[in-house]
Order: C-alpha cells, then structure tokens, then sequence
C-alpha cells in the first residue's frame, strides 16, 4: 500500500480538469499510468489509479472506497480510504504515505457506499470517533457537507 500511494504519487503529472478536459470535474482513471506512458491528472485521478493498482495486487475492492471530503488547504477534495486490520487509513496526493483519518483535519462530506463506484452516500458524525453514512445518492445528486470533525476511528453504515 505504502509504495503504490508514493508511485502514483511520483509518476502522475499534477493537472486541473478544467485544464485537461476542459470541464470542472472528469472522473477517469488515468491509464497511462498503467501502460507506462506519461499521465496526469487531479486528486480524484490519484485516487482512482491507487484503487485500480491495489486491487491488481490482490485487495478487495470493498476495502478500498473513494471519498470527497474538504481539505484545509485546498478545498473539495477526492481520497482512498483503505479499510484494514488497523483502522481506515487515507491514501491521496498531498501525502506520499498512508494517514488515519483523524490526523489530517479534512471535512469528510461523503464517501462511496458499497462496492460499486456509482454508490455513494453523504455523511455525518453522530460521536467524535464515528462517522455515520445516511442519505444514499446516485450518481446524479449533489454531494454536500454534513460535518465538521473528522473522524478517528473506522467508518460505520447506517441503515
């Protein structure tokens, strides 16, 4: 996990959408990375081509989930979060190793629900240490802010 967020990292080229497709935000995985070929792309490209590199060694897909969440520096932002034996860990370009949740200081806003990309659902924490999911959204809704503290433990679904 370590050296495939730190080569991704390192091999693709920091790049806006608006700047490569010409729209705000295109999500793709950035292939070329794969084919050895130059690529770039933005936070959610990093994202992407870490899940997609994971998943070719051998991780289950369900472990590895994408969320949008809002950097202090930066603002909206796309992550990996890696679900383990140890806790959740965030895997992104602002940081060439994996991090736990709580120590970053992001607004977590929403993340992917289940094992297909498509789902998603906002979230909210309902205890310091716990970041609830609620409210599924398809791939049409808008992904809004549900809350400030970021969360220090794993994730947890609500039904």
């Amino acid at each position: 996990m370590n050296e495939v967020s730190r080569d991704v990292n390192h091999t693709i080229a920091p790049v806006s959408d608006q700047d490569q497709y010409g729209v705000p935000d295109y999500w793709t995985v950035p292939v070329s990375v794969r084919a050895g070929l130059a690529a770039s792309g933005d936070c959610e490209d990093y994202a992407l081509e870490k899940r997609a590199r994971l998943i070719a060694l051998g991780w289950l897909p369900q472990s590895l989930v994408l969320a949008v969440v809002t950097a202090p520096t930066i603002g909206r932002h796309a992550v990996l979060v890696v679900q383990t034996d140890r806790g959740d860990l965030v895997l992104d370009n602002l940081h060439d190793e994996p991090r736990e949740l709580a120590s970053l200081g992001y607004q977590w806003l929403s993340r992917q629900s289940g094992p297909i990309l498509q789902s998603w659902a906002s979230a909210r924490v309902e205890a310091p240490e716990t970041l609830i999911l609620h409210s599924q959204l398809n791939a049409d809704s808008t992904i809004a802010p549900a809350f400030v503290t970021p969360p220090t433990q794993a994730w947890r679904l609500q039904n």
